[in-house]
């Protein structure tokens, strides 16, 4: 009788593990095949994104790219920014790996939305990043 209980409820716990993965993997392979927003011509626009559903959102898409420039918010805010180089589709395409490059990502985020951070890949170089002008 102990082991009929014992047989049944690893069964039990199994067949919940077992689902608890297949949702997992089901989530995922969703989302990768685009229900997340994407950069446009170096805009997203995430004020629709629930973070409190879906805690993290990969900045894929159209990154605007200022080959051999180092671009910073000085140049924004004064407005002598050299001309783009083009949109890169990252991260499909990869980044410049020959002399200096610029990518640029404006991003729109809920209202009141706090307590954000950002979890970028290992680089092999220099690299600075800026959030609203500041580093």
């Amino acid at each position: 009788m102990q082991t009929e209980k014992l047989v049944i409820v690893s069964a039990v716990v199994l067949s919940v593990v077992l689902s608890l993965c297949a949702f997992a993997m089901l989530d995922s392979y969703g989302n990768a095949k685009g229900q997340y927003p994407h950069a446009v011509q170096g805009h997203i626009d995430l004020s629709g994104w629930s973070f409190n559903e879906k805690a993290t959102v990969p900045l894929d898409g159209e990154w605007e790219v200022f080959r051999d420039s180092l671009v910073g918010p000085r140049h924004q805010s004064t407005g002598s920014a050299p001309e783009r180089s083009g949109y890169a589709r990252l991260p499909d395409e990869g980044l410049w790996q020959y002399g200096a490059a610029t990518y640029r990502l404006v991003a729109r985020f809920p209202d009141g939305q706090e307590g954000l951070a950002i979890k970028m890949p290992e680089f092999f170089s220099a690299a600075r990043v800026f959030l609203n002008g500041a580093e």
